[in-house]
């Protein structure tokens, strides 16, 4: 339908009718509007809704905006503003006109009549039209808080998700061992590098326990650090042990753990890190051997470097304990020398003077 079929079908109707537009733009005023408020269709053609109420703009966008969802005629309370000055209190009555009767664009049809049609029954639709109004503004700012707070827990969501799943990466991809424990010791959650590291497969482990795989003697201080743990007396503890592999060789790691509570307080489990040491801890034990040959070594040239006891007649030395060696003995036994005896020229001719004259 267009506009002007409308307004010839309006100009037999007995009501004052105004067509308006989303906007609050004036498209029709029916004769009936025109004689009751003294202005013209060409006027008020030109005008907004706006400039025939004193009504507060807000409350009239809010009712248009009722109106152009509404198919069943909306009760409002209104004041029109004469051509003289005067004002008119009516009630109005608002929908939505049919979809498809303007074609594509939407419109507000409004229907007015003075109030005097209908005294105190016109008082109980007000009070009842404004706490509807009220009622549907409160409903529309919980649908936006409300909206916006599922908006912050989608976001919320999602980055609870993508965190969840750098952890699962770095967990499964860390080049250290990392394991969920247990209070009472059981593996609950460990990484492919902590199998590697103690020989074990994840399935076998989650049916053991620390305890059970750690070497005897370093037990009583890790189990000494977990009740300090639990005590709440430190936050963390890092120490080096043994592990016992599945196939009965040890292997030294580096062990870091922490305890995780709950929002009560209680605890929940430890977190463990396991770095291999196995070979850190072969250099230094080799290290500690070699300073330890080299220190033996030093005392063994020192021995025959000092002074050494000597008799001024036979020359026999005596040693730590107190015995009397021969000097070639001793000396044989303290270091790499092999004597290979013969007769000086001295001696020759002191002992054996009748043959050493004959030779020379």
């Amino acid at each position: 339908m267009l506009i002007k079929h409308f307004n010839e079908f309006a100009s037999f109707w007995p009501e004052a009718i105004l067509l308006v537009s989303g906007h609050g733009s004036i498209m029709s005023a029916n004769p009936f509007y025109c004689s009751m408020t003294g202005v013209e269709e060409s006027t008020a053609c030109k005008q907004k809704v706006y400039e025939h109420m004193t009504d507060s703009a807000d409350k009239i966008s809010r009712y248009l905006r009722v109106c152009s969802r509404s198919t069943v005629p909306v009760i409002g309370a209104f004041t029109l503003i004469n051509s003289d000055g005067g004002v008119i209190e009516c009630v109005s009555r608002g929908n939505v006109a049919p979809p498809g009767t303007f074609g594509k664009s939407s419109y507000v049809l409004l229907r007015f009549k003075r109030k005097t049609f209908f005294g105190s029954k016109f008082n109980q639709l007000n009070k009842l039209l404004e706490k509807t109004q009220s009622s549907h503004h409160k409903l529309s700012e919980q649908a936006a808080l409300l909206k916006n707070e599922i908006a912050i827990r989608k976001q919320a969501d999602k980055s609870l998700r993508e965190s969840e799943e750098k952890y699962r990466i770095t967990f499964n991809n860390a080049d250290v061992g990392i394991a969920h424990i247990g209070i009472n010791g059981s593996w609950l959650k460990v990484n492919q590098k902590l199998s590697d590291i103690v020989g074990y497969t994840h399935d076998e482990l989650i049916g053991l326990t620390f305890q059970d795989i750690t070497y005897p003697a370093d037990l009583e201080t890790d189990l000494e650090y977990v009740s300090q743990l639990l005590d709440n007396k430190i936050q963390t503890y890092t120490m080096e042990k043994r592990y016992i592999r599945k196939d009965r060789s040890i292997v030294w790691i580096n062990l870091t753990v922490s305890l995780v509570r709950s929002i009560s307080g209680d605890p929940e489990y430890f977190i463990s890190i396991v770095e291999d040491i196995s070979k850190r801890k072969k250099a230094e034990e080799e290290k500690e051997q070699l300073l330890k040959d080299l220190q033996e070594a030093l005392a063994h040239v020192k021995i025959l470097s000092g002074m050494l006891p000597i008799c001024s007649f036979c020359k026999k030395i005596r040693d730590d304990k107190g015995y009397w060696n021969q000097l070639e003995e001793y000396i044989t036994d303290h270091s790499d020398v092999e004597f290979s005896h013969g007769l000086c020229t001295e001696c020759a001719q002191k002992h054996y003077g009748e043959y050493f004259d004959k030779k020379v």
